[in-house]
């Protein structure tokens, strides 16, 4: 004769059945998480420079430098930018940059720099990469960025440039390098530090990690962390 499951038996079933359900959901919604986070990782990457504008024929793979996160492939005759022409075309090291580049009277007017310097890209009429701007909410380009037409533009002064900060810097013997100058309007660090636009010298071998100052700190003192023993 077949006996009826008690009460207790059928409750055990639901709650193991409910346990797999949650266990289940937990594991796939976590393998979702994930996913989402490289890919938003991936699409800010490709946002600060984005490969498929450059036809595949012009591709020429080579190691741009030792600080490049890998193997980069970029069109032939691609100009580098480098931290000596970074600080020439800054009046003092922090201050922004003029303009290198012919600006057309509607581009005065309209100043929609962002079309280029929001997500950057390859410009084949330079043969460069174009910069890309760490503060794109603030649209009023030229009130800050100058442009460069040509000398005499200016009467001469006094004035000398102040030595650009020490780089390389760490707390520790092999610690996180310390961030050399102000954060303000450059708290976006992939700007000027992810890229094929990104200065050789300065560019992270990790674009991938996004928070930045979790590790890397700050230098804003002269004097040396201590601690009182007392």
């Amino acid at each position: 004769m077949k006996q009826e499951p008690t009460l207790a038996n059928r409750l055990m079933k639901i709650i193991t059945g409910l346990t797999l359900m949650v266990v289940v959901v937990v594991l796939v919604g976590g393998q979702i998480r994930k996913r989402s986070a490289h890919a938003a990782v991936a699409e800010r990457v490709e946002r600060l420079a984005p490969m498929s504008l450059i036809p595949k024929s012009q591709y020429v793979p080579r190691q741009v430098s030792p600080t490049t996160p890998h193997n980069v492939s970029l069109p032939a005759g691609t100009k580098q930018r480098s931290l000596k022409d970074y600080y020439s075309r800054r009046a003092y090291p922090g201050a922004p940059p003029h303009i290198p580049h012919a600006v057309s009277k509607e581009m005065k007017i309209k100043q929609n720099c962002n079309v280029c310097h929001e997500k950057g890209g390859y410009v084949p009429r330079l043969q460069a990469f174009t910069p890309v701007t760490p503060h794109p909410d603030y649209v009023n380009c030229l009130q800050c960025h100058g442009l460069n037409e040509g000398p005499g533009l200016f009467k001469e002064t006094m004035w000398e440039k102040m030595n650009p900060p020490a780089l390389k810097k760490s707390a520790l013997p092999g610690g996180p390098l310390q961030v050399p100058h102000s954060l303000q309007l450059r708290q976006n660090c992939q700007a000027c530090h992810s890229g094929p636009a990104a200065m050789v010298e300065i560019r992270s071998p990790h674009p991938e990690r996004v928070n930045c100052i979790q590790c890397h700190t700050p230098d804003n003192s002269d004097k040396p962390f201590s601690r009182s023993i007392k």
